[in-house]
């Protein structure tokens, strides 16, 4: 039985890879794959490959990568504020909760806010996402990943500012590490949002060529 490529690395080069070429490319790394080519190899032609695939695509299209960003961060400040609001409610209640039920103890309370926060973040990052796809269809993939990029460098960045500054009373490793855990959840969900939605409108338009 012949071996087969790794299958979510395809999957990537199949979502990720825009142009006419697409096909082709995957057709041609699976073949030399198949002529025994190393899985790691493998991987490295194709992330390399969605890196020179995405970055084409923005180098010919920057407007349009310009005003993905500022709409996926106009979004993004618009619906912090009701994530934040809802994220802290929950926080309240979780806690009262646990002092009326005797769990009062540190991971618990610790979790609470984190947890709380990222649910709310992670929902409205797939609105954005799927925001950011709608404006951009024929380039859905690319601009949502390029804002979800500039996301996720926030989102990090923001977190290690507040780790660095914030004095606190000593911590398990485990609860110092997950808020950087957590920061990735938002440009996560952006990019499953966004990539629904670009497949969906993809199947749609396949749809309407089909039938004409």
């Amino acid at each position: 039985m012949a071996p087969r490529p790794p299958r979510f690395a395809t999957w990537l080069l199949e979502h990720f890879v825009s142009g006419p070429r697409r096909q082709s490319l995957v057709g041609d790394l699976h073949e030399k794959y198949l002529q025994g080519y190393s899985t790691a190899w493998y991987w490295r032609q194709v992330v390399t490959t969605i890196v020179v695939s995405a970055t084409r695509d923005i180098s010919a299209n920057r407007r349009l990568a310009l005003r993905a960003v500022a709409m996926g961060w106009l979004g993004y400040a618009v619906l912090s504020f009701p994530a934040h609001w809802l994220a802290e409610s929950v926080r309240l209640r979780v806690q009262d909760w646990l002092v009326t039920s005797g769990h009062y103890t540190f991971w618990p309370v610790f979790l609470a806010g984190p947890l709380s926060a990222t649910l709310f973040a992670c929902i409205a990052g797939a609105a954005i996402g799927w925001l950011v796809a709608r404006l951009h269809p024929t380039h859905a993939v690319t601009m949502v990943c390029l804002f979800s990029v500039s996301v996720l460098l926030f989102e990090l960045g923001f977190t290690g500012l507040m780790l660095s500054i914030q004095t606190h009373a000593p911590m398990p490793q485990a609860a110092l590490m997950l808020p950087v855990v957590l920061a990735m959840g938002a440009p996560v969900s952006v990019l499953l949002g966004g990539l629904w939605t670009a497949r969906t409108a993809k199947d749609s338009l396949s749809g309407i060529s089909a039938d004409s």
